[in-house]
């Protein structure tokens, strides 16, 4: 019985998990649709900027852009 019990709670978290992730990556779809659809032409220009910037620059932004989220997600979970 108590194994019954462990294995149906592993499901539910698991289904959690899924549903947190479906949740995150529909927002992120929502956010930058949004701001495809309001502000073209500066995304446009952001692309741009971004094509002219080197990759070690990127690649900084991305790891701190990364740090950022991570402990935001942390703090929101914890």
């Amino acid at each position: 019985l108590r194994q019954g019990n462990e294995a149906s709670s592993q499901k539910i978290i698991k289904y959690r998990l899924v549903g947190d992730l479906v949740t995150a990556i529909g927002l992120l779809f929502f956010i930058e649709g949004l701001f495809l659809a309001i502000f073209p032409s500066r995304i446009k220009n952001m692309l741009e900027l971004i094509k002219n910037t080197p990759e070690n620059k990127l690649r900084s932004f991305g790891v701190i852009f990364l740090i950022i989220g991570f402990l935001i997600i942390w703090y929101i979970k914890s």
